[in-house]
């Protein structure tokens, strides 16, 4: 049996008694030889190499912001637990108790009396606004703010 496959500018022949007559052989053999083709199937070093990099960055990333989003919800939870119990403790106990909290979190908070307790018409509404930085830093004085995240945790609950 005689085969003839023909690329673009190249011929091949398989002769039965020459190749063993595999159809697929010669095929693959000549799409090989294509010009742009190199015959390898899949990603590159260099496609593995960026995938790996791009990979790396979004766990790093991941793992700087997660927290701040975590203290958030913890510290909104504490707000909650502490405007729940209004009636029984006064203004300086609950932000002495979320002070402490905001100190384990390492919330940066600069003062006390940024946490807003206020009580209106007989309910009380917990506030707090602050900010978190991610950051990378290359040391010797080169840190590089890459997004600020605002966050604004508010508790309104009746007294």
């Amino acid at each position: 049996a005689l085969y003839k496959v023909s690329i673009l500018e190249g011929e091949l022949h398989d002769d039965a008694a020459q190749s063993g007559g595999d159809r697929a052989a010669v095929l693959y053999s000549a799409l090989c030889r294509e010009p742009g083709l190199s015959g390898e199937l899949g990603i590159s070093r260099l496609g593995i190499l960026l995938l790996a990099l791009i990979l790396s960055a979004l766990v790093f990333a991941g793992s700087q912001i997660f927290p701040f989003f975590y203290y958030y919800h913890e510290l909104q939870g504490m707000m909650e637990a502490q405007a729940k119990k209004a009636s029984v403790f006064s203004d300086q106990e609950m932000r002495e108790v979320l002070m402490e909290s905001i100190r384990k979190l390492e919330i940066p908070v600069e003062s006390p009396d940024d946490l807003k307790i206020n009580r209106v018409n007989d309910k009380i509404i917990i506030e707090l606004e602050y900010d978190e930085v991610f950051f990378i830093d290359l040391g010797e004085d080169r840190v590089y703010d890459l997004h600020v995240f605002h966050f604004n945790p508010r508790v309104e609950a009746p007294l």
